[in-house]
């Protein structure tokens, strides 16, 4: 069970759910994650974006998050996802996203990212932790 800690923001709350997102099918297949500054968050499979209908971040009327919140994303386990850095602090606005992909017939690929939130560039204030927050897999059948 992914472990969740809330933080009240002075304009909201960051709220982020855990995700699983798989692709699985003939071709080359990929999965992915994009957190967007608006506090939506969208599934990326096989380059088609869908927005997740629980995002990160849950504002109270008249709030948004703007540029004041940061994510990091660390590996938990399986493979590193390609995209945004891993182990460094992002800004939300710059809409960090990771990705994996197997392009190999028969195998599947998966990665878990712990994700954490913070309100400060540098994460000396993290608001929010997940562990895992993220599980990607993408599997090529044919």
């Amino acid at each position: 069970m992914p472990g969740v800690a809330l933080a009240m923001v002075d304009d909201g709350r960051v709220d982020p759910a855990f995700y699983l997102f798989p692709a699985t099918g003939a071709g080359s297949q990929t999965a992915g994650i994009r957190y967007n500054g608006d506090g939506s968050v969208d599934a990326n499979i096989n380059g088609v974006y869908t927005q997740q209908p629980t995002g990160w971040y849950q504002p109270m009327p008249g709030g948004a998050p703007g540029n004041r919140h940061w994510i990091r994303a660390t590996l938990n386990s399986g493979t590193s996802p390609s995209g945004s850095a891993l182990n460094t602090w992002l800004a939300l606005s710059s809409g960090p996203e990771w990705t994996i992909t197997d392009a190999v017939v028969g195998g599947q690929v998966q990665s878990s990212l712990n994700i954490e939130f913070a309100d400060d560039a540098a994460g000396a204030n993290i608001i929010s932790l997940q562990t895992p927050g993220v599980t990607l897999q993408a599997d090529r059948t044919s």
